[in-house]
């Protein structure tokens, strides 16, 4: 679980392994590093070092999903919880059966085939 909060807007994070598999969760920073710092005329580009969020595992398969709520900027955090094949954050509801995911919030939703 992680939320991210900027210039008036957030969201809520969960990142999970469908095959059970163990995930490192680290903070990292983007960085420029050669040949690709550069513009094409041979300008260095501006080091910003925006964040961003890593996972990493150790196995031979892994399938994993990554779920997103958006929010106003402080307004209170809403924490993804698990059930048997489904994943809840307030009125959304995400499952997933093997052949399809579903995504269900209030009287909307969608459905995607695996």
């Amino acid at each position: 679980h992680f939320s991210v909060e900027n210039e008036g807007s957030a969201i809520d994070c969960f990142v999970t392994s469908f095959s059970g598999a163990e995930l490192t969760c680290a903070l990292c920073h983007h960085e420029y590093v050669e040949p690709y710092n550069r513009f094409r005329l041979g300008d260095v580009l501006e080091q910003l070092h925006e964040p961003y969020v890593e996972f990493i595992t150790t196995c031979e398969n892994v399938s994993f999903m990554s779920l997103f709520k958006i929010r106003e900027e402080g307004a209170s955090q809403s924490r993804w919880t698990a059930g048997a094949g489904t994943w809840h954050n307030g009125n959304t509801v995400v499952s997933c059966d093997g052949r399809s995911l579903t995504v269900a919030c209030g009287t909307d939703g969608w459905e995607v085939t695996l």
